[in-house]
C-alpha cells in the first residue's frame, strides 16, 4: 500500500507542477520544461538561486528526461482515466485490474523520476543540494498527507 501511495504521488507532482506551468501561461511546454529545470515555480528549487552553470546543468538533465517522462507520464494517465471511469461506473473489478495493469508503467515512472532528481541532484553544488534534498523531502512529505476526499 505504501509503494502505491509513493508511486500515485509522484505521479500527482508531475501533473501538479504541469498543470501550474500550463496555467501560467500558453502551452506549457516550454513552460514545463522550465520548471522542471530549476525554473523560480519548481518547489525543488524553493530557496535556491541558480548559477548559470547550474542552470544549464540542471536544463540538460530535463532535456534529457523529457521524452521518457512524457511516455511514460501519458500511459500512466491512460491507466488513470480507466481507473476513474471504472470506479465511477462501480466496477471495483476492472478498476482494481487498470491499476495492476498500471503496475509496470508506474515502476517505470518512478525508476525514471529517480534517475531525472539524481540527475538535477549532481548539477549542483554542495549548499545547494543540501537544499534540494530538504526540498525533496518537503515534498515527499506533503505527498503522504491525506487528502480529503471528494
Amino acid at each position: 500500500m505504501a509503494r502505491i501511495r509513493m508511486v500515485a504521488a509522484a505521479a500527482a507532482a508531475l501533473f501538479v507542477f504541469a498543470g501550474s506551468a500550463a496555467a501560467q501561461g500558453g502551452g506549457g511546454g516550454g513552460q514545463m520544461m522550465a520548471m522542471m529545470s530549476g525554473g523560480q515555480d519548481n518547489p525543488l528549487f524553493a530557496g535556491i538561486t541558480l548559477t548559470d552553470a547550474e542552470l544549464a546543468k540542471t536544463k540538460a538533465a530535463a532535456d534529457k528526461h523529457a521524452a521518457e517522462l512524457k511516455m511514460v507520464g501519458d500511459s500512466a494517465r491512460a491507466y488513470g482515466m480507466k481507473m476513474r471511469e471504472a470506479r465511477q461506473s462501480g466496477d471495483a473489478a476492472a478498476a482494481d485490474a487498470a491499476m495492476k495493469a498500471s503496475q509496470p508503467w508506474q515502476d517505470k515512472r518512478m525508476a525514471e523520476m529517480k534517475s531525472f532528481y539524481a540527475d538535477l541532484r549532481a548539477g549542483l553544488s554542495a549548499d545547494h543540494q543540501a537544499a534540494f534534498d530538504k526540498n525533496v523531502e518537503a515534498a515527499q512529505a506533503r505527498m503522504q498527507r491525506p487528502r480529503p476526499q471528494l
